[in-house]
């Protein structure tokens, strides 16, 4: 089984977009073992350049593996 969530977060006319995902995959097998991914992408929308300032980046980084092991924490208390 597989259930996922999208964080969403900019807009087409700001310099800062994006989504998180979050997914969490059972094993057919033994439904007790779980895989729990997380994907990130962030872009400017206006330009194609990379973030900027870098500081903007790295926090945003730093923001989203806070957002990570929310989620793991939250899967595993619930076992």
């Amino acid at each position: 089984m597989h259930s996922y969530i999208d964080f969403a977060f900019g807009s087409d006319t700001g310099y800062l977009a994006g989504v998180h995902r979050f997914s969490v995959w059972t094993n057919s097998k033994d439904d007790r073992k779980v895989v729990i991914e997380y994907e990130d992408t962030a872009f400017n929308p206006k330009v194609n350049k990379p973030l900027l300032p870098n500081v903007l980046l790295k926090f945003h980084l730093a923001y989203a593996m806070v957002l990570f092991r929310e989620v793991v924490s939250n899967v595993l208390r619930h076992d």
